[in-house]
């Protein structure tokens, strides 16, 4: 009876207590904002199509796209930086003052979850100091300009040209979408290019086409002037040498025409990343501080020199050439044996000889061929006889004669100057 008494109790209690498990504070879950993972914000901005590094004010179109942003049901808010706004996952904007500006795109899911996303764009208005030098083929000179802008006001801009010799010309230009500039003075004078992706960068040429002055039609490069020289103008020095020694040294020696190399050096001028051309005298010209070339008459060489400011320097250097050709005659001091050559065609001469009777004392055609330093062979071929020697550096030959009746003979001839 007690037994039985009990059962209905701890059936109770049992009960009781299975149905109420015991919980604590730190296992309760926080409310849920929504489910699933939330959004993902991508930002992708160009300054142009072309991707430019450098946007330009008043004319480039910055390309905004957060297309590449992740989550259900999104919008989209464009935020420029300078006030404007937008609210489409791609846009386009044109900043209208130089700045670096931070664009952030702030994507929302349907649930109302945010994130957002920043990138920076650099605005830049086009003006600064550009240099560019180069041989123009219509002077035959090598010419500097000088380009600074210095002021744009919408898409138009202002400054001043120069070229080596000429005054400086005042010019407008308009600023064309995407990023072409055409610049003009009032004489007729224009540039026309596109402006490079990385403005005022001394790693990134700008490209112009000149009309209308001394470069008409060609195709210049121009290079940016960084920053304000603080060391003095460049100083151009040219030195010729040949066969091994400095041309003046007050010897009179001449290099032979179209045989004896000649070193223009320009190695010694003096500047700051100095860009360097030599013009030959003759309507040529290369590129560099050093050339080494045989003449076909004497000049007066020109060496520009340019430093990375734009400033130039010339020096010049008159030289002369030595050729066989009348009113040089080379004659025999004590036999009479002599050579007069008339006409050039390179290396190899022709003219005549007359004197020893060992040319049967008639004046007949003579040959004359240039070769090595300066070794030279003459040929009488109506009378089988030559000339073997070297024309040495006071200008006079000294032969050993080949055939004939003085066959072995050892002459020296020396130069005359008949004018």
């Amino acid at each position: 009876m007690r037994w039985r008494s009990l059962v209905p109790v701890l059936a109770v209690v049992l009960t009781a207590c299975g149905s109420h498990p015991p919980t604590t504070p730190s296992s309760t879950a926080p409310p849920s904002t929504g489910s699933g993972a939330g959004p993902t914000a991508a930002i992708d901005v160009k300054a142009d199509a072309a991707g430019s590094r450098d946007a330009i004010a008043s004319l480039s179109e910055v390309i905004v796209d957060a297309s590449g942003s992740t989550g259900t049901g999104l919008t989209f808010a464009i935020d420029f930086g300078d006030g404007a706004s937008a609210t489409s996952a791609s846009t386009k904007h044109v900043y209208a003052t130089p700045s670096t500006y931070t664009i952030t795109a702030t994507v929302t899911d349907s649930q109302g979850r945010k994130a957002n996303a920043t990138k920076e764009i650099a605005v830049r208005d086009v003006t600064g100091k550009w240099f560019q030098a180069g041989f123009v083929a219509k002077t035959t000179r090598v010419e500097v300009r000088n380009l600074s802008i210095d002021a744009q006001t919408g898409t138009i801009v202002r400054g001043i040209y120069r070229v080596t010799g000429n005054a400086d010309r005042a010019f407008t230009g308009t600023l064309i979408a995407p990023r072409d500039i055409r610049m003009a003075t009032n004489d007729g004078v224009s540039l026309i290019g596109t402006v490079p992706g990385r403005i005022n960068d001394e790693a990134a040429p700008w490209t112009l086409i000149a009309q209308g002055d001394s470069a008409d039609g060609q195709r210049l490069d121009f290079n940016a002037i960084v920053g304000d020289p603080t060391d003095a103008p460049p100083k151009a020095d040219l030195k010729l040498r040949f066969d091994g020694i400095a041309y003046f040294d007050g010897s009179g020696q001449m290099p032979i025409v179209s045989l004896t190399p000649v070193l223009f050096d320009g190695t010694a001028s003096r500047g700051s990343g100095l860009t360097s051309f030599i013009e030959f005298g003759d309507g040529t010209a290369s590129a560099g501080p050093q050339a080494m070339r045989t003449v076909e008459t004497g000049g007066t060489a020109r060496l520009t020199v340019v430093d990375r400011f734009g400033r130039s320097d010339v020096a010049l250097s008159q030289y002369s050439a030595f050729s066989l050709l009348a009113g040089a005659t080379l004659a025999f001091w004590r036999g009479g044996l002599w050579f007069m050559f008339t006409s050039r065609n390179g290396v190899n001469y022709t003219g005549r000889t007359d004197g020893d009777c060992s040319l049967n004392c008639s004046s007949v055609t003579a040959t004359a061929a240039l070769s090595g330093v300066r070794d030279i062979r003459i040929s009488v071929p109506s009378q089988g006889v030559s000339f073997q020697g070297t024309l040495e550096r006071d200008h006079s030959m000294t032969l050993v004669q080949v055939g004939g009746a003085n066959d072995g003979r050892k002459w020296r001839l020396f130069y005359w100057d008949t004018y």
